[in-house]
């Protein structure tokens, strides 16, 4: 039996949220994003965790890569430990690696594996953040306990029907959310 939440993916490119009107719009959770390679911080990333966090928002955290192999991968690792070390005991999701850039192709088990095994190390349950085209591609061999799927079909706002092998579904692009914008949130 699998359970639906309303679950939001939110980024600086969202903006300003209003995340007590998100939260009576009954959403139940939020995967923030923290940053991206090796040094980047999302601008709008403790804004919105505090701002989830106060509004009784669950939150998760992701990390974009752009990593090229395992040495670059761990560094990302870290730089993602260092941004969501002060939320490690409210986080209640793993922590997922969002990897879709033509540069991770070459040796993406390699930097998946450098991610995941670096934050496992620590004490962090991690996923990946993939595809449906990734995944079917990439990632059938890559041992990681968690999938994170973007699998939008018409891309129509609504759900349809959830690929069986992930275990959160991004379902849209085009998600409606009161205090986040029109029709912008995944």
């Amino acid at each position: 039996m699998s359970n639906a939440y309303n679950c939001i993916d939110v980024s600086e490119w969202n903006g300003d949220i209003d995340w007590g009107r998100a939260k009576a719009d009954d959403v139940e959770f939020a995967f923030i994003r923290c940053g991206f390679g090796k040094t980047g911080v999302d601008k709008y990333f403790e804004i919105n965790m505090e701002g989830a966090i106060k509004a009784g928002i669950k939150v998760g955290v992701y990390c974009y890569s752009y990593a090229t192999d395992w040495d670059s991968a761990i560094t990302e690792a870290n730089h993602c430990m260092d941004q969501i070390e002060p939320y490690k005991d409210i986080i209640s999701f793993p922590v997922f690696y969002d990897v879709e850039e033509e540069r991770n192709v070459p040796r993406i088990a390699d930097v998946c594996m450098g991610f995941i095994n670096t934050l496992n190390y620590y004490g962090y349950n991690v996923g990946v953040y993939t595809t449906g085209s990734w995944y079917s591609s990439y990632f059938k061999n890559i041992d990681t306990d968690y999938i994170w799927l973007a699998y939008w079909g018409s891309d129509d706002g609504q759900p349809h029907n959830k690929p069986d092998y992930c275990d959160i579904w991004q379902f849209t692009s085009k998600g409606t959310v009161y205090g986040v914008g029109e029709n912008c949130v995944d």
